[in-house]
């Protein structure tokens, strides 16, 4: 019995030792780029024909602040040392194949922002331009079906870009 548990003891140190080894680390709570504090998140502006699509991008990046950043974010602007702001700049669709030459199986979405923290002195804490992703979508004959296959689509690359945008303020990017 006591071999047994030496054994595990053994592969607990030995997991340890090589997480480390590996630079396995667990996610920072630490602050945002320019040491700052506290960040509340402006509803991006929208420019595009997509309606929504920056409700929707928003929403990602707040899940995401709210999972990993929870003690850093602002109840208003009023208590915030930097803004999180921005702007939806294109959503692009495109066949990506098709059953006959004029019948779409499948499209993909892609979308592009920009979005910057700005202090409460109005300098520029970080910026990240064109950022943006794609994710394919079953095309339907009923149009609603197919809108709201879009709409899932654009969750989707919404909450890939927001993981990589939280990770960008991680690393003081």
């Amino acid at each position: 019995m006591s071999l047994n548990i030496s054994k595990v003891r053994l592969i607990i140190i030995l997991i340890t030792v090589l997480c480390g080894a590996c630079g396995y680390r667990f996610a920072e709570q630490g602050g945002f780029p320019g040491d700052t504090e506290r960040l509340f998140v402006n509803v991006l502006e929208n420019q595009t024909q997509e309606t929504g699509v920056e409700n929707i991008i928003t929403a990602a990046l707040l899940s995401e602040l709210t999972l990993r950043k929870t003690h850093n974010l602002a109840n208003g602007m009023a208590d915030a040392d930097v803004v999180l702001s921005g702007i939806v700049k294109h959503v692009d669709l495109s066949t990506i194949s098709v059953s006959q030459p004029t019948v779409a199986d499948e499209r993909r979405v892609t979308v592009s922002i920009d979005l910057k923290l700005t202090k409460t002195d109005g300098s520029t804490a970080w910026a990240g331009k064109d950022i943006s992703d794609f994710e394919a979508y079953l095309v339907n004959v009923n149009q609603e079906i197919t809108d709201a296959n879009r709409q899932n689509a654009i969750r989707i690359l919404s909450k890939r870009i927001a993981e990589r945008v939280v990770n960008r303020f991680n690393d003081d990017f």
